[in-house]
């Protein structure tokens, strides 16, 4: 397999391996030497370090010889992202050297660190943390494994799934159990590949320790997961494509205010200024505002009427939500979470977008 791939390689081309077995390597170095092509493998040519592992700005450090490049972000997460980023700059400084392209670390650091890669560990939401992955097999779960304790240590998430029948599922509920604490099963749209009965019952069957909950309408999943979590517990999906896109859409669409009406009445047509999101208040009708002020993970204004004080606190959850909670000097709601129409029931606590 390895002397196939290498029959990419051209004449006098620079050839950049990743990391691959020392058998391997033998056999891609022997093509190049025969097209007279310098190869830069891992290791040898280039190698990497890395420095932190933190969800959506993990950072490295590139090195070969003569040259070092410290402290890149990376976006995309896992410490395999290390090994695609530190592959993909020797790529680029070979293409800079061959064709005469003025070689910019800047390039390097922008691009590593506003890269995305939808449904690859990406986190769509903070408070609670969501997680949706594309992996649909037994090594790409893997890798999700390894990237979960990397980011959450021991913390267990519910886990919301669509595994298609065809798939391993056994080997892949295997590998990804030891990481849940509960499950929720629903149903793809994949035609007759989607046996989700079978499914929940392998997660039965071979956990008994996890519970599993079987609701095969994808929006009531959604909600019982958001339900679980309380705002706190992480959240991830993975097992099929199919589903994961559908789950990233839905559960945003949760994080919306239950009417414009109720937006307009709990005082939300602010406007996001500056590069950290400062807010300003376009108008309160009920009470004397003040400016927004920011901290750097959330903002907060009073509202001060004739009988009572409102400190209202918005807390940024992704790049588009935020979520409103009211605590008045009569009746404090802080910590409340809910989803759907029963938001009406709460006052202003809720979520709106940016």
């Amino acid at each position: 397999m390895a002397g196939e791939k290498a029959g990419i390689s051209k004449k006098k081309v620079p050839l950049v391996c990743g990391a691959i077995s020392a058998e391997a390597a033998a056999t891609i170095r022997s093509r190049a030497k025969k097209m007279e092509s310098p190869a830069f493998c891992l290791g040898e040519g280039y190698s990497y370090y890395p420095r932190l592992c933190a969800i959506d700005d993990n950072r490295f450090d590139y090195f070969e010889p003569g040259y070092a490049l410290k402290d890149i972000s990376v976006r995309l997460n896992g410490r395999h992202q290390f090994l695609n980023g530190a592959t993909a700059i020797c790529a680029y400084r070979r293409l800079c050297d061959r064709t005469g392209i003025p070689y910019r670390e800047e390039t390097v650091r922008s691009v590593l660190r506003k890269i995305s890669w939808p449904a690859r560990f990406e986190r769509i939401a903070t408070a609670p943390d969501i997680i949706i992955d594309g992996g649909h097999n037994p090594p790409a779960f893997e890798t999700l494994v390894k990237a979960w304790r990397d980011y959450y240590g021991k913390q267990k998430a519910i886990y919301v799934t669509g595994i298609l029948s065809d798939k391993d599922y056994p080997k892949m509920i295997e590998v990804i159990a030891p990481i849940l604490s509960h499950v929720i099963v629903t149903e793809p749209k994949a035609g007759d590949r989607v046996r989700i009965e079978e499914v929940a019952e392998a997660f039965r069957e071979r956990h008994e320790g996890v519970q599993t909950e079987l609701i095969k309408d994808n929006r009531e999943a959604c909600v019982r997961a958001l339900a679980l979590s309380g705002g706190e517990k992480p959240i991830v999906s993975a097992g099929s494509l199919y589903l994961v896109g559908y789950i990233k859409d839905t559960i945003l669409e949760y994080l919306k205010p239950a009417s414009a009406s109720a937006a307009q009445r709990y005082n939300c047509s602010q406007a996001w200024q500056g590069e950290k999101g400062s807010l300003w208040n376009s108008g309160c009708t009920s009470g004397r505002a003040r400016r927004w002020r920011s901290l750097p993970s959330l903002s907060f204004l009073w509202i001060r009427r004739k009988t009572t004080t409102t400190l209202r606190v918005l807390i940024p959850v992704s790049t588009t939500w935020f979520f409103i909670v009211d605590c008045r000097s009569s009746s404090t709601r802080t910590g409340v979470y809910f989803f759907g129409a029963a938001r009406e029931t709460f006052g202003a606590n809720g979520f709106f977008r940016r």
